[in-house]
């Protein structure tokens, strides 16, 4: 196997797979997503419908409107427990590959969007004859062919379990160390540590938040799409969400 990584999607990308070729190929696909869909450039096509879709429509690409397509699914399936718009979602009107917005608002896909370039990622791995992969970006991860061993540790690192991911996806959204976590202002009381299992990283990047918030939603989010989760409480302790045997401490 070979292991390389390059800095994308605001974290570092680890891709291993059995030939250079492969991961050339998925390091690609990644690079064309975070092109498209960074909000921190002016450039990408996100910034230009984030500027526009307040006052006119927009048409997308197939690539942004799958991946709004799916923040908005999620947001409205946990009732905006996930919601990539800071507290908007209602007003973002998305119809085949139309964007509207109907209120100032600017859409935000880092974590989804990093999920959907994994998914991309492993797809051109596939494609370029890639018998086995791991894609690694940042604590969203998916793997493919034999089981890959992947621990589950709490913020300080310690570990707490370990499964093995076998053609599926995991997210987590976890405190730091020292108990922030900007992009989780919603998370549970005593919950420190989300990680969501199903078979693409999209829903698994979602899942995690969703989780990590807790709320009534929950459990139906998970069934959706048959995801399970593996929380970890403030003193260490582990409990499985959805169905514990596909996850295995």
């Amino acid at each position: 196997m070979i292991t390389r990584a390059q800095p994308w999607l605001g974290t570092l990308v680890e891709i291993s797979a059995d030939s250079d070729a492969a991961i050339d190929a998925g390091f690609a696909a990644i690079a064309r997503v975070h092109r498209a869909l960074n909000a921190h450039d002016p450039n990408s096509e996100l910034s230009h419908a984030n500027r526009n879709a307040p006052h006119h429509p927009v048409l997308l690409s197939r690539m942004a409107a799958t991946v709004i397509g799916r923040a908005q699914f999620w947001a409205a399936l946990s009732d905006g427990a996930f919601d990539a718009s800071a507290g908007h979602w209602r007003a973002v009107q998305l119809i085949g590959r139309t964007l509207r917005y109907e209120a100032p608002l600017a859409l935000d896909l880092s974590g989804i969007a990093k999920g959907f370039a994994v998914d991309r990622a492993v797809a051109a791995l596939r494609c370029a004859g890639a018998r086995r992969g791991l894609v690694n970006a940042g604590g969203d991860m998916r793997a493919y062919g034999p089981a890959w061993p992947v621990a589950l540790v709490r913020p300080d690192r310690a570990p707490v379990a370990q499964i093995a991911l076998r053609d599926a996806a995991l997210a987590t959204s976890a405190l730091r160390p020292d108990g922030s976590g900007n992009h989780l202002h919603g998370m549970a009381r005593k919950i420190v540590s989300a990680s969501v299992e199903c078979r693409r990283t999209i829903d698994a990047d979602a899942l995690a938040k969703i989780v990590a918030g807790g709320g009534p939603r929950v459990a139906a989010c998970l069934d959706a799409v048959g995801a399970v989760a593996l929380v970890i409480g403030a003193g260490g302790d582990l409990t499985p969400v959805g169905n514990p045997a596909k996850l295995a401490a």
